[in-house]
């Protein structure tokens, strides 16, 4: 487990290193195009990324030095916890040039909208193929063997079992259809939940394009626990190289939309961030303001989009997260 470990942690620091590289405001907070190209607004740049490749380095050590399992998430939360107390250090000092920002008062989410036909059908399909593999399972229950293994390793072997019941039969279905429902209300989120931006412009196009990746990511899913959930009938464990297939598929979907989308990142857009510093919290990764109607606003930090934790909507969101992640624990333990 060390080497996924190694694999999380380079990963996760890559991502916080060139977070501050990967968005027209500095540390999240809104400046002008000379203060952003200053030698010192560079400076704060370098110094937090050294700061960073060290906590990277030690936690690395750290983590070859380890002989059980049980210290390494503690390893990884704990860099990720550097990382952001830096990044919060860093923004506290950018807020010295920020630009004014206004209090949002408006009621209408504005102008262009997604258009994106039948994006319905990308998270329609998918449940429906997992509620026709359950019925599958159901009318071949008795086909199904009193012990079959519910894990398999990275090459595909089996390495634990289950008892025949319905929590271990339909579990990973269940799952997957409120994974599904997650998904489904981020797409819904983009299309119909953020402000709206001036046709044509790289804001809108990213819009566009996060909704597509979730979209495409809820079919992908979707085929997925639809195959893994037939297990319980097959007498052989899964294909590694289909699931090397599946995984391969969506590593490089992801990578070429990231790729994308950092491209239209970094392309110049007239499109006004009227999202108020102060609403920004958590060194500018929480954004929560009430007197904003959109669900969701382009991130400050990084590329795409996060949740206003000050919508009404955010609250039953945060539930289904909580359902998917603690999910698992129960059925499966």
């Amino acid at each position: 487990m060390n080497w996924i470990a190694m694999g999380v942690l380079l990963f996760a620091g890559g991502i916080f290193h060139f977070l501050p590289q990967m968005s027209r405001k500095l540390f999240g907070v809104r400046v002008s195009a000379a203060v952003r190209q200053s030698e010192e607004a560079k400076g704060m740049v370098r110094r937090y990324q050294r700061a960073n490749q060290w906590a990277i380095f030690f936690t690395a050590f750290a983590i070859g030095q380890v002989t059980t399992d049980r210290w390494l998430p503690w390893l990884l939360g704990a860099q990720i916890a550097v990382a952001m107390a830096l990044m919060i250090r860093m923004r506290q000092q950018a807020l010295r040039f920020a630009l004014p920002s206004d209090r949002i008062h408006t009621t209408s989410l504005g102008l262009k909208a997604p258009e994106i036909p039948y994006a319905w059908l990308a998270t329609a399909i998918p449940v429906l193929l997992i509620a026709g593999t359950a019925l599958y399972l159901s009318r071949h229950w008795d086909q199904i063997p009193q012990r079959f293994p519910i894990h398999y390793n990275l090459w595909g072997e089996a390495d634990r079992w289950g008892q025949k019941s319905e929590k271990l039969v339909y579990g990973l279905l269940i799952f997957g259809v409120l994974l599904e429902g997650l998904l489904g209300f981020l797409a819904y989120g983009l299309i119909t939940g953020t402000r709206r931006v001036r046709p044509g412009s790289p804001s809108l196009k990213m819009l566009t394009a996060n909704a597509i990746l979730l979209l495409l990511i809820q079919l992908h899913l979707g085929v997925l626990i639809a195959y893994m959930g037939l297990q319980p009938l097959m007498a052989h464990s899964p294909a590694g190289w289909v699931i090397a297939l599946f995984i391969g598929v969506l590593f490089a979907l992801i990578a070429a939309f990231v790729i994308y989308l950092v491209k239209l990142q970094a392309a110049p857009d007239d499109s006004p961030d009227n999202t108020p510093d102060a609403a920004w919290r958590w060194g500018g990764m929480v954004y929560f303001n009430r007197e904003d109607p959109a669900l969701l606003v382009e991130r400050r930090l990084g590329i795409g989009y996060t949740l206003n934790f000050g919508h009404a909507l955010s609250w039953p969101f945060i539930g289904l997260v909580s359902l998917v992640t603690l999910l698992p624990i129960y059925l499966f333990r």
